[in-house]
C-alpha cells in the first residue's frame, strides 16, 4: 500500500487457510458367493475436504485516496473485522451521504451515514491540508465516498492524502469450503489375473455451491470503492482453485480392466 513502508503489508498470506482438513476413505463390503458374482466385489470410496475462510484482500482502486497513484489504499477498520461476512452471495451494507458516490443511482447503498461512521472517520489523522476523515470538502472524505456498517464494526475511507490503517488481508470469507466426492466400484474377478471393474462417480455428491476464494485470485470485486458488490463473490470455484474441483455436481460412469 505504501512503498515507502512496506512492514505495513504484513499480514495473512492470501492463500491461508487456517483451518483444513481432507479425509479419504475406501469400504470394501463383505460378499459372499452368488450367481454373476452380483454380491460380492462391491466397493464404496469418498474423498471430503473442508477449509475455514481464505483471507479477503479489501482495497480502494478506484479513489486514490491517499493521493499516491498507486490504488492501493485501505481504509479504516473500526470494530471487530469477523463482524464482516464477505464472499458470499451479498454485498456488504454500505452507507452515504445524499450526493455522494455511494448514494449515487446502482450502489444498493443507503442514503445517510450512520453515527458510528461518522464517530470513526472524525477519529482518522487529519490530511497534510488539516482535513478530517469527515469533512465532505474533499474528495476521498466520508462525505464524498461513504462507509460499510456490519454489526457494531465500521469501515470509512481515511482523509484525502492519508493511509488507513486496515492491515493487509484483515477480512476473511465468512462462507467454509466443503466438498465431498462419493464413488461406488463393482468387480468381477475373471480366473487370477484379470478383474473388470464398473464405476460410478459423483463429484460434488450434494451439490454445495462453492464460492472462490478472494485469497485464490477468483476475481471476486474487493474493491472498497465498489460498493455495489464489494464483499459479494463474483465467481464458483474452479478446477484451479486450491480447494478442489468445486463445480456443480457430476456423475461419470467407467469400465476398467485391472491384469
Amino acid at each position: 500500500m505504501d512503498s515507502r513502508h512496506p512492514n505495513l503489508d504484513y499480514g495473512d498470506a492470501g492463500f491461508d487457510g487456517r483451518h483444513s482438513l481432507t479425509f479419504a476413505w475406501t469400504y470394501a463390503i463383505p460378499g459372499m458367493k452368488s450367481p454373476g458374482q452380483m454380491l460380492e466385489g462391491w466397493q464404496l470410496n469418498g474423498a471430503m475436504t473442508f477449509f475455514s475462510g481464505f483471507p479477503w484482500q479489501a482495497v480502494d482502486s478506484t479513489d486514490d485516496v491517499s493521493g499516491t497513484g498507486d490504488l492501493q489504499d485501505r481504509w479504516t477498520l473500526v470494530g471487530n473485522p469477523k463482524d464482516f461476512k464477505v464472499g458470499g452471495i451479498v454485498p456488504v451494507p454500505c452507507f452515504g451521504a445524499s450526493g455522494s458516490k455511494f448514494a449515487g443511482k446502482g450502489t444498493g447503498c443507503t442514503v445517510g451515514l450512520p453515527t458510528a461512521c461518522t464517530r470513526a472517520a472524525m477519529a482518522e489523522a487529519p490530511s497534510p491540508a488539516g482535513v478530517t476523515g469527515a469533512n465532505s470538502s474533499g474528495p476521498g472524505q466520508l462525505g464524498v465516498l461513504g462507509c460499510y456498517m456490519q454489526g457494531n464494526s465500521v469501515i470509512v475511507p481515511p482523509a484525502q492524502g492519508t493511509f488507513g490503517t486496515m492491515s493487509r488481508d484483515e477480512l476473511r470469507d465468512s462462507i467454509p469450503f466443503y466438498n465431498w466426492d462419493f464413488s461406488i466400484f463393482k468387480n468381477w474377478k475373471f480366473k487370477e489375473r484379470y478383474t473388470l471393474q464398473f464405476r460410478t462417480e459423483f463429484f460434488n455428491l450434494f451439490n454445495h455451491t462453492q464460492f472462490q476464494d478472494q485469497g485464490q485470485g477468483s476475481g471476486n470485486t474487493s474493491s472498497l470503492g465498489a460498493p455495489a458488490a464489494f464483499g459479494q463473490a463474483q465467481a464458483e470455484a474452479g478446477a484451479p482453485s486450491i480447494t478442489g474441483n468445486g463445480l456443480p455436481r457430476r456423475v461419470q460412469f467407467g469400465l476398467k480392466m485391472i491384469f
